[in-house]
């Protein structure tokens, strides 16, 4: 029922059903990561973030789980708390892509748009029609002044 409403995007209702599947079953981590998944989508990160670091405390090595921790951390504005979670994870898994992108979006806000595109750039080259890299690449280009590089 919960995955219909979150395909349909019809998020708050999804968020209703997760929530009841654990209240009657708190040791469902599907449902738990399709609550956390479906908060994260409505910014509701305070919340999202406690059943992601449950979620990450049973299975430390879930990458997706540790990207949406620093996801949160990020939008309640722990940037440091997020770039260290992020170096943290980058260290031992090297190839997250949502990490990378996450990593080079941290860099945008935080105006280091260089550093920014030396994330960015690996990304564009692997996926090429990704819009979300090649629009993050192409504003940390522009912020960096290569104006002609980022309207190619």
């Amino acid at each position: 029922m919960g995955l219909y409403e979150v395909h349909s995007r019809k998020h708050a209702r999804a968020i209703e059903v997760f929530r009841k599947v654990l209240e009657l079953d708190p040791k469902r981590d599907d449902a738990r990561r399709h609550l956390a998944e479906a908060l994260l989508e409505t910014e509701q990160y305070e919340e999202s973030e406690k059943h992601v670091r449950y979620l990450i405390a049973r299975n430390p090595d879930d990458h997706d789980m540790s990207t949406a921790l620093a996801h949160c951390l990020i939008e309640q504005g722990d940037v440091a708390g997020a770039r260290s979670h992020l170096e943290s994870l980058l260290a031992k898994k090297s190839n997250v892509y949502a990490a990378r992108m996450l990593m080079g979006q941290l860099e945008l806000k935080a105006n280091n748009p260089e550093k920014a595109a030396e994330w960015l750039a690996p990304l564009v080259k692997e996926r090429p029609h990704e819009y979300k890299a090649r629009f993050n690449y192409a504003t940390a280009l522009r912020q960096s002044g290569k104006l002609e590089e980022a309207d190619e």
